[in-house]
């Protein structure tokens, strides 16, 4: 099985992963990064030299490459899902003579208690974004007030936003999870921002790329750059980092307190409530007012 070969099974795998619903576009993309990376570490790896295609892959093949990545932040477990479900399909449809990732589990990933931005922290923030861009305040304060995702915010277009006959704003988020759109009530501060960034819906900075026809004018890595720079200018460290911006989705998820577990799951986007324990866990702040509040 030569190069062409390898990648007309790559394609048959994204077409089929398209076709089945198994999985969007975004995690299409991730998987089909993951098993070129994977092919070019293993088959051009120069001791490797004993495999000729990509069905000659092993189990210890695998394991050597898999050790190579960081632990942190869930990578392995990444490109273990790309090839569980690359070979998987091979296996089934005895394109290739083995599976060599049968016997290798994907590790579930441990979660401990969600970090986040406590009021004075996000307000800090948000004063300190104010000299970034006159668009940054308003998005990271839209971002804490609806929970959303980066590349949901970013993809907000000025239609998005509605009034119910009840006058009521909400905002309609259709670059979503699992392409699924969803809505968000606005608050106060959620319609403030809104008012603002549609102020702003004609301002162009100098000598900048020509701004994008959504509400907030950029993509993620700008916003990210507008967080990581108001991060310094306000002296915020969380868990010993610059703050970025899912940390206004974590905020958000930790202060809808007072919700039941369906409303809560519904205005993070999320299939269920399992992960609320990560974001109801007590700090500091928290317990220090369950001990005031004793008689």
């Amino acid at each position: 099985m030569g190069a062409a070969d390898t990648f007309g099974l790559l394609r048959r795998w994204q077409q089929y992963l398209e076709v089945s619903g198994r999985a969007n576009a975004n995690t299409r993309r991730q998987y089909g990064r993951a098993m070129t990376n994977f092919l070019a570490d293993v088959l051009g790896d120069p001791a490797n030299e004993h495999l000729s295609c990509i069905g000659d892959v092993t189990e210890d093949d695998v394991v050597e490459c898999i050790r190579r990545i960081p632990p942190q932040g869930g990578a392995r477990a990444q490109v273990l899902k790309a090839l569980h479900s690359f070979y998987g399909w091979a296996e089934r449809r005895r394109y290739l003579p083995d599976n060599p990732v049968k016997g290798l589990p994907i590790p579930r990933r441990k979660y401990g208690r969600a970090p986040t931005l406590e009021e004075d922290q996000r307000e800090a923030l948000f004063a300190a974004a104010e000299l970034v861009d006159p668009r940054a305040r308003p998005t990271m304060e839209l971002m804490y007030a609806t929970g959303a995702r980066l590349g949901s915010i970013c993809g907000v277009l000025p239609e998005d936003i509605t009034r119910g006959k009840d006058g009521r704003w909400s905002v309609e988020f259709r670059v979503a999870k699992n392409d699924d759109p969803y809505q968000v009530p606005l608050n106060a501060q959620g319609r403030a921002a809104v008012e603002r960034l549609v102020e702003l819906l004609g301002w162009q900075p100098l000598r900048a790329a020509r701004r994008r026809p959504t509400l907030v004018g950029v993509g993620p890595g700008v916003v990210w750059s507008w967080v990581h720079e108001a991060s310094d200018r306000a002296g915020l460290r969380v868990d010993g980092r610059r703050v970025w911006p899912h940390l206004l989705r974590h905020a958000f998820a930790t202060d809808l307190e007072d919700v039941d577990d369906r409303t809560w799951a519904a205005l993070m986007h999320h299939r269920d409530a399992s992960l609320r324990t990560r974001y109801a866990a007590p700090n500091e702040a928290r317990m220090i007012a369950a001990v005031d509040a004793l008689h």
